[in-house]
């Protein structure tokens, strides 16, 4: 199973715009562990930085077009990495 995804995001801060823009995509081994990885751009008034994402997890199927997906993250941001623990749900159409 694969999937794809983008994501567009505007903010305002006290008067600093941000806008955010990624795309990924999504792969399922053996139908239970997705591999997600996902790239991107975050852009302010005095700052553009290139970020990506990737998150290992496990499918655990709550019914046939819906997995509870925890997993590990790690983000990454000009210089600086982070990992963390996410829980996704996932619908299947």
């Amino acid at each position: 199973v694969t999937a794809s995804s983008t994501r567009h995001s505007a903010l305002d801060f006290g008067g600093n715009n941000t806008f955010l823009i990624t795309g990924g995509g999504k792969y399922y081994f053996g139908g239970r562990v997705p591999l997600e990885v996902s790239a991107g751009v975050v852009t302010g008034q005095d700052l553009t930085t290139f970020i990506s994402n990737a998150t290992l997890g496990y499918g655990i199927p709550l019914a046939h077009n819906v997995n509870l997906e925890p997993g590990v993250s790690l983000f990454l941001a000009d210089s600086n990495v982070d990992v963390g623990l996410q829980l996704t749900f996932a619908i299947f159409l």
